[in-house]
C-alpha cells in the first residue's frame, strides 16, 4: 500500500491463481511474541446480514483458499520463505478467518455479485502487494515511510514501510490502525513488526485498511459493494465506482497513465479471480483514465 492521505456459495472454476514473477518484498523469521487484543470500534460495524464466520466459511474453504494462495509464506518445500529454510505456514486460512469475522460488513453487504466482485478485488490487492502471500514485508525501501505528522509522528528508529497482506505503510496508517484497533495509537508506533510476527493482525491490519475511508479517499468496500456515491470532483475526473477505483484508492499513481507492469499484473489477478469466484469483473475495472487522488 503506497501514499495514503491522512485524516449464494461460490463454486470454484478449475484454474489456478499464480503469483507474478517480481516481487519487491522480503521475508522476516517468526518470532515468539505476547499478544494485544484488538478490539474494532463500534464505528467500523454494522449489523451483519448474517453470521459472518459461517458465511465466510461456506464461500472460503480451506481448499478455496490453497487454491487461490499456493505459494504463500512458509508452504512451499524449497526456495524463498520456504520450509527448507525453516519457516512455517505464516497466511493461514484460520488467520484470515479471524480477522475477517472482526468486521461483520466485510463481504457482508450488497448482492451477491458484489460480494464476490469485492471478495476477488480483495484478493487481487494483496496477491499483488505480497506475490500471492508469498512476503511478509517490502524490500524495496528506497524513500523514507516515516514522515512528521501532528496526531501520529514517527517513534525512532522505527520504520514503516509496507507490511502485511495490504503493505500497510507511514506512520500515520499506522498510527490511526493502532488507535482504532488498540485504542492506543502508540502500540503500532512503536511496534510496527507486531503485523510481522502475528498473522491474525496483519489480516486485520489489512482489512481494515480495506473497510476504512480515510480523508477524502472512501473506503475500498463502500465502492466495491455500491455504498459509495461519487462527488462532481470525482465525477468530473472519472472516478467511478469499480475496481479501478480501489486501485486509485491504494495506490493512485498507477492511475491517469498507461498501466504499468505492476498494473497489468494487478488487473490480472482481478480478472483471474473474478473468473474463479464465477462473476464478470464489473464496470470501470481499470483507472488509466482516472484522475489520480491528490491531484484534483
Amino acid at each position: 500500500m503506497k501514499d495514503i492521505q491522512d485524516t449464494s456459495t461460490v463454486v470454484p472454476a478449475k484454474k489456478s491463481i499464480r503469483p507474478p514473477k517480481k516481487i519487491l518484498m522480503k521475508s522476516q523469521k517468526d518470532t515468539v511474541v505476547t499478544p494485544v487484543p484488538i478490539v474494532i470500534p463500534d464505528t467500523l460495524k454494522v449489523k451483519p446480514l448474517t453470521d459472518t464466520v459461517p458465511a465466510l466459511q461456506t464461500w472460503i474453504t480451506p481448499e478455496l483458499w490453497e487454491k487461490c494462495f499456493p505459494k504463500r509464506f512458509g508452504v512451499v518445500e524449497k526456495g524463498t520463505n520456504s520450509k527448507a529454510q525453516g519457516f512455517t505456514d505464516f497466511y493461514t486460512y484460520e488467520s484470515f478467518i479471524a480477522a475477517a469475522a472482526k468486521f461483520p460488513r466485510f463481504l457482508n453487504e450488497g448482492t451477491m455479485e458484489q460480494r464476490r466482485r469485492e471478495l476477488a478485488a480483495f484478493f487481487a490487492h494483496i496477491s499483488t502487494e505480497t506475490g500471492g502471500l508469498k512476503y511478509k514485508e517490502q524490500l524495496n525501501r528506497t524513500k523514507s515511510y516515516s514522515i512528521p505528522h501532528p496526531v501520529y509522528p514517527p517513534v525512532s528508529p522505527r520504520d514503516y514501510h509496507g507490511r502485511g497482506p495490504i503493505q500497510l505503510s507511514y506512520n500515520y496508517n499506522y498510527g490511526l490502525f493502532s488507535e482504532q484497533c488498540y485504542g492506543d495509537k502508540m502500540v503500532m508506533l512503536e511496534d510496527p513488526d507486531k503485523i510481522l510476527n502475528d498473522s491474525v493482525v496483519a489480516f486485520t491490519s489489512a482489512i481494515w485498511f480495506w473497510m476504512t475511508p480515510q480523508g477524502y479517499k472512501p473506503a475500498c468496500h463502500d465502492v466495491m459493494v455500491g455504498n459509495w456515491n461519487p462527488q462532481p470532483v470525482d465525477i468530473e475526473a472519472n472516478r467511478v465506482p469499480g475496481f479501478g477505483l480501489t486501485l486509485n484508492i491504494i495506490n493512485a499513481p498507477q492511475c491517469g497513465t498507461d498501466p504499468q507492469d505492476q498494473t497489468v499484473r494487478r488487473y490480472k489477478y482481478y480478472e483471474d479471480f473474478c473468473s474463479l469466484f464465477g462473476v464478470d469483473k464489473g464496470p470501470n475495472a481499470e483507472c488509466s483514465q482516472q484522475v489520480p487522488f491528490g491531484k484534483k
